[in-house]
């Protein structure tokens, strides 16, 4: 599983967020390219634990259906992201693409004994499953601009 923690992985969504302009074209959904960005940043921020969401019931929640989701699954087109992952509001552009960089690399830099938050639909992840579930989400909306 490619991981966000992995320097080489790194590198490169640090070159796609470079490439990525607020005028991109959606492929798919409704965000525009600066409101990717902003919930990107929301999403790392949930995983530091600065953003909480109330727990949604279900079977993701579980083994083996929460390894399969994070681990396996490609991420769904068109699905409503938790509320906590829309909290900022795009503002400069240049400042929140920076934002998302620097807390790409607070994530990185937090030890795995550090306490992570808690993900809505996942519960508890380790800094492991955050590193693959980041990975994965950033390449998601990066895909859906082209980047």
């Amino acid at each position: 599983m490619k991981s966000l923690w992995e320097q080489p992985r790194r590198a490169e969504i640090h070159d796609r967020i470079n490439h990525l302009s607020p005028e991109r074209e959606r492929l798919w959904g409704t965000l525009t390219a600066h409101a990717a960005i902003a919930h990107l940043s929301d999403s790392l921020r949930m995983a530091l634990g600065e953003i909480e969401e109330a727990p949604v019931p279900g079977l993701l929640r579980r083994q083996p259906m929460k390894w399969l989701a994070i681990n396996v699954l490609p991420m769904p087109k068109g699905v409503k992201g938790p509320a906590g992952y829309f909290t900022t509001k795009p503002g400069d552009w240049e400042r929140d693409r920076q934002e998302l960089v620097r807390l790409i690399e607070r994530c990185t830099e937090r030890a795995s004994t550090e306490p992570w938050g808690e993900n809505p639909f996942f519960g508890r992840l380790s800094k492991r499953q955050w590193g693959v579930l980041a990975y994965k989400h950033i390449d998601h909306h990066l895909r859906q601009f082209s980047c």
